[in-house]
């Protein structure tokens, strides 16, 4: 004879209480609170940066600064804009206060200049400390004859700009180059 096997079915009812026990969390989590939440209305402010009119090429770094979403590439644009900005506001600021810092200039501009130029030189940290090195004693020193109370902001320009690294290529430390412009800007604004 042959035997006949009959299976028991199983129980679906422990399913429907996980479903249920779902439910009843999600509902607990999302439909507890019936409270409307008004949006709050925020005020944005912005720190004004606006410099007297005579001084353009400052507010034109400073902007440029606080504004840019752009970042280094190995086109070194970024860099290139930012370093003749920052001789430009260098150069205006300067000019405002009877202060030389003409020859400086120059060889900033040129450095600036050169960046560009080759994009993948492997030599281009080497010119923006070079730059950077330039700039920042020509800031160091009008502050430390024009702006006496400025000495901790000129000493940071002066670490930030010793603090780019000729021997590492300038991708690889976009944070202390950033560093340089930010901490050049700082200065700028206060002497205005």
């Amino acid at each position: 004879m042959t035997e006949i096997k009959i299976e028991k079915k199983k129980s679906i009812f422990p399913w429907i209480l996980l479903a249920l026990g779902i439910i009843a969390a999600i509902w607990f989590l999302f439909f507890r609170n019936q409270e409307v939440v008004e949006p709050m209305e925020t005020e944005t402010t912005r720190e004004n940066t606006q410099v007297p009119e005579s001084n353009g090429a400052v507010n034109a770094y400073l902007m440029f600064i606080e504004d840019t979403e752009a970042d280094m590439g190995l086109d070194h644009e970024y860099t290139n804009d930012a370093l003749m900005k920052l001789t430009n506001a260098v150069e205006a600021k300067a000019s405002e206060t009877n202060f030389d810092v003409s020859d400086n200039i120059m060889k900033a501009k040129q450095i600036a200049e050169e960046i560009t130029k080759d994009p993948m030189s492997k030599d281009h940290a080497n010119k923006i400390r070079s730059a950077a090195d330039i700039l920042s004693s020509s800031m160091h020193n009008m502050q430390k004859e024009k702006f006496s109370n400025l000495t901790a902001e000129g000493n940071a320009v002066k670490t930030a700009a010793e603090s780019i690294d000729p021997a590492t290529l300038t991708l690889d430390q976009k944070d202390a180059v950033k560093s340089f412009f930010r901490t050049s800007a700082e200065l700028l604004k206060k002497m205005n």
